[in-house]
């Protein structure tokens, strides 16, 4: 599959190569970047030279930046939380008390779309379509409402209220779950 179809995998193998250490010597690039420089790839070179910005942003991105936040955050979250649910306490702890069931979190006008599926002993979690379907699903209708979910910043109870978050589903389910991402921050900090 190539990475222009799939920019989420382009982005993807940019949070490896920074967690492996590769990227800040890449990140010595000039500052501005030459105009042929892909737009999403110098994106997240500039989010990935400063970590704490997705976790902590001081203002919402805009246009492509925001897109690229987005692509980011669910990264993380995708590459995190089969990761959690083996080795951290509190993560086995929240996962114990859930029933099996798999979420699909989706931005449709970002084109952006990952699952976590819980068997009740294991946790996968991927982009794209879900493997069936979804016991739960979190709709965000814009990307400004899926970044503030993302960055913590989102009043739930307004952005469904408004149409902004549509759940459908097992609720419960997706509130657990929301317990468990919720873990990765404490590890990124």
């Amino acid at each position: 599959m190539s990475s222009l179809i799939y920019p989420e995998r382009s982005f993807w193998t940019l949070i490896m190569l920074y967690l492996r250490g590769v990227i800040p010597t890449l990140l010595q690039l000039p500052a501005r970047l030459p105009d042929s420089f892909p737009k999403g790839i110098s994106g997240a070179l500039k989010m990935l030279s400063n970590p704490k910005a997705i976790l902590d942003p001081q203002t919402m991105p805009e246009g492509e930046d925001l897109i690229v936040h987005l692509r980011g955050s669910m990264s993380i979250v995708v590459a995190c939380l089969p990761i959690l649910a083996k080795g951290d306490q509190g993560a086995k702890e929240l996962l114990a008390h859930l029933p099996s069931g798999l979420l699909h979190l989706c931005v449709p006008s970002a084109g952006v779309s990952i699952w976590v599926d819980w068997d009740g002993k294991e946790l996968r979690s991927e982009w794209g379509t879900p493997p069936r379907q979804p016991d739960v699903i979190l709709d965000f209708k814009t990307s400004q409402t899926a970044y503030l979910a993302f960055s913590k910043q989102l009043d739930e109870l307004a952005a469904i209220g408004k149409g902004d978050l549509v759940i459908t589903g097992m609720v419960p389910f997706a509130d657990g779950m929301n317990g468990v991402m919720d873990r990765v921050a404490h590890y990124l900090k």
